[in-house]
């Protein structure tokens, strides 16, 4: 078997900025430029997953597709406590 092909890289977090780990059961059924939309009206994370999640939902009924995983994180500035 090759070897996986890793790639490390660096990038400073920015509030605002998004990243998002999921299955190939969850990306085939959503388009990275949807990902993008549903990201600018959703103000968490949560929000912005439950945003994709129901685009799966939709785009696999009658599809036997149980490989759909996915986390998101969204960074955003330190609340000030007082």
């Amino acid at each position: 078997a090759a070897a996986p092909d890793i790639h490390i890289f660096e990038h400073a977090l920015q509030p605002g900025d998004a990243i998002l780990l999921c299955s190939d059961g969850f990306w085939e059924y959503v388009l990275e430029k949807e990902m993008l939309h549903t990201l600018a009206w959703s103000r968490s994370a949560e929000r912005w997953l439950s945003g994709m999640v129901r685009l799966v939902k939709l785009r696999t009924r009658g599809i036997d597709n149980d490989n759909n995983t996915a986390i998101a994180i969204r960074f955003q500035k330190d609340r000030k406590t007082t």
